[in-house]
């Protein structure tokens, strides 16, 4: 019964492990189909052929971060706005 029930489990995972190859095979075939399909029409209308970018750049985000911090220091008119208040800060000589 021991070995019956090793063989099993063994099928099992061996079944499972197929199962999810052929999930990760379907959907790299359809991402390659539309890729084809895409850079076909592109070829077809004579429009250049542009790969698939993220729309960010990292230069780009720490900007824009920078330029929000900025705005939000104390004594600005949009931390006003934000009805946040520092009381417990005290200025450093300089």
């Amino acid at each position: 019964m021991n070995v019956a029930l090793r063989i099993f489990l063994r099928l099992f995972v061996l079944a499972a492990g197929l199962v999810v190859a052929a999930g990760i095979a379907v959907v790299f075939t359809g991402l390659l189909l539309a890729w084809s399909l895409r850079a076909g029409w592109a070829r077809l209308t004579g429009r250049p052929m542009t790969g698939f970018v993220a729309g960010f750049g990292p230069r780009e985000a720490f900007r824009r971060a920078r330029s929000r911090a900025g705005t939000l220091r104390p004594g600005s008119e949009r931390f006003a706005r934000s009805g946040r208040d520092i009381t417990d800060v005290e200025a450093k000589p300089r």
